[in-house]
């Protein structure tokens, strides 16, 4: 494995892992972390104040936004302009520990993915337009494979149009015949069968990837992710596709590692012919049109976002409103990134009910 700040595997078994060892981890630069370092640090000294007693609606209105809060394990559903809390989902009372990523479908069902569970590892959970927890599904020793023990974590979940639930591993580790082995990739269910194993799609240490980030699919089922991973010519973060996941997975690189500054969120929009890029270094978001074809250059940049008075931003994921008029991201400083495509105008949106990490946004209705 290897982030920015990590570069060899450690041994995290066979005790669970909580969701506070994974955080004290990750700020210490021994773990991936969905936010850069110094964002993280920012996030866990704001949280040092504890957990809210609760979060309670401010208006009674349809939600139009669902935002995740990570640091204090909430799923918020606000008004378009975000400042209104409409709803909230205390998703630790869920068994979801810091919840990042987060979709919408087209049935306005919500997606969200877990880093941590009472399990330890992380989870996808699905809730139906109710707010309602309607499936959990566990990342988990995969089918075929036989598990003394099993650890793992990621950022970010998608669903296909075929029934598919995916989920991205940061970091997997197997303690199977008294030996350890580590990974990354993703792990898959059917919609329908979330009890089932999952299955694991492991990318071979061949491919330079030491760890996937985010991700999203594409029209056609792929699933386009950013990563970390080292080349001839150095070390940093790139994006990559996995052709046919369900059938016969293989990694495509689409751009080297080093050409992403600090990944962020992947969502694929205008019906799967355009493919975004957060890149939290350069509070950008860069548009490519897919399909990918070589040596490809971003059609359009939105972006930077904005910085406070302390100079402090930091987009971390997020999505695109129905008819793709608005994009919002959610910032590890503690507020919404909301822009306007057509002018690339943005706004710094806050809300009583937000804090230092707010890593995930989903329009309902959204594009999808």
């Amino acid at each position: 494995m290897g982030t920015s700040d990590a570069s060899q595997p450690m041994a995290l078994g066979p005790a669970p892992m909580t969701v506070s060892r994974l955080l004290q981890l990750q700020a210490a630069g021994n773990l991936p972390a969905p936010v850069r370092p110094f964002s993280l640090r920012h996030e866990l000294r704001q949280g040092q104040a504890g957990r809210p007693r609760g979060i309670k609606a401010q208006s009674s209105a349809p939600v139009a936004l669902w935002v995740s809060n990570t640091s204090e394990a909430y799923l918020i559903g606000v008004n378009k302009h975000g400042n209104v809390t409409r709803s909230a989902i205390d998703a630790e009372s869920k068994d979801c520990d810091a919840p990042v990523g987060l979709k919408v479908d087209a049935k306005k069902n919500l997606w969200v993915a877990c880093e941590s569970s009472s399990a330890g590892s992380g989870l996808v959970q699905n809730y139906g337009d109710n707010a309602t927890l309607a499936a959990t599904y566990a990342q988990g020793c995969p089918s075929g494979l036989s598990c003394d023990y099993w650890y793992s974590y990621g950022f970010d979940t998608a669903t296909d149009n075929a029934g598919h639930v995916f989920a991205s591993i940061v970091l997997y580790e197997i303690e199977t015949a008294s030996q350890f082995i580590y990974g990354t990739g993703f792990e898959w269910w059917n919609a329908a069968a979330p009890s089932s194993p999952p299955t694991l799609i492991s990318l071979p240490s061949s491919d330079s990837v030491s760890n996937v980030d985010f991700m999203d699919v594409d029209a056609s089922g792929d699933l386009w992710f950013d990563y970390y991973g080292c080349v001839a010519s150095g070390c940093g973060y790139g994006l990559g596709e996995i052709t046919a996941p369900t059938t016969s997975p293989a990694f495509v690189a689409a751009l080297a590692p080093g050409s992403i500054g600090f990944a962020g969120g992947v969502y694929v929009s205008k019906h799967g012919s355009v493919l975004n890029v957060i890149d939290q270094d350069a509070r950008t978001t860069s548009q490519y049109a897919l399909p990918w074809v070589p040596s490809e250059k971003p059609t359009t940049v939105l972006g930077p976002t904005l910085k406070n008075s302390a100079g402090d931003g930091d987009p971390v994921s997020g999505g695109f409103s129905k008819f793709e008029g608005q994009l919002a991201e959610g910032d590890a400083y503690g507020w919404l990134d909301i822009g306007t495509v057509s002018t690339n105008g943005w706004t710094i949106v806050t809300n009583p009910d937000f804090s230092s990490g707010i890593e995930g946004a989903a329009y309902t209705p959204s594009d999808k």
